[in-house]
């Protein structure tokens, strides 16, 4: 029987081999620059196992892969916050759960105040993955060159 965390492993292992559905010029400008096992590792670290393995690899991958580009299309000093639902037909995966992307230099207690609004707005929140902003703001800025 395997572990959570090498099941974690192994599932982020297919989620990089999903990252091939995009295509090889889209792949290309992203910066992926290590190999995407690499990224996805970074990107999922502080994510529960259990919450990893009910996703789908290609959700996990598009997701990521989502938020990466537009770490690279920010400039610093700005923010930018996305919010959109993807498609199998546009993105080449999909998810029943809109999206709520946010990058931004480092900003204390960001988080905490829009899952604050959406719950008192009434939404419900999935799955809340917050990636080291120094970690974001670093390798992503390397790995965009």
């Amino acid at each position: 029987m395997m572990s959570n965390p090498d099941a974690k492993r192994e599932h982020l292992a297919r989620a990089a081999e999903a990252a091939a559905q995009f295509s090889v010029s889209e792949a290309a400008g992203s910066g992926w620059g290590e190999p995407p096992e690499a990224f996805l590792a970074a990107y999922y670290r502080h994510v529960a196992a259990e919450d990893i393995l009910t996703r789908n690899p290609s959700q996990l991958s598009g997701l990521a892969f989502l938020h990466r580009r537009l770490a690279m299309e920010r400039s610093t000093g700005s923010a930018m916050v996305w919010v959109y639902t993807p498609t199998s037909e546009a993105d080449g995966w999909a998810t029943a759960h809109s999206l709520v992307q946010i990058v931004t230099d480092d900003m204390p207690f960001l988080v905490t105040s829009v899952t604050a609004e959406l719950t008192r707005q009434g939404r419900a929140i999935h799955l809340v993955i917050h990636p080291s902003c120094m970690y974001a703001a670093t390798r992503w800025d390397s790995w965009s060159k």
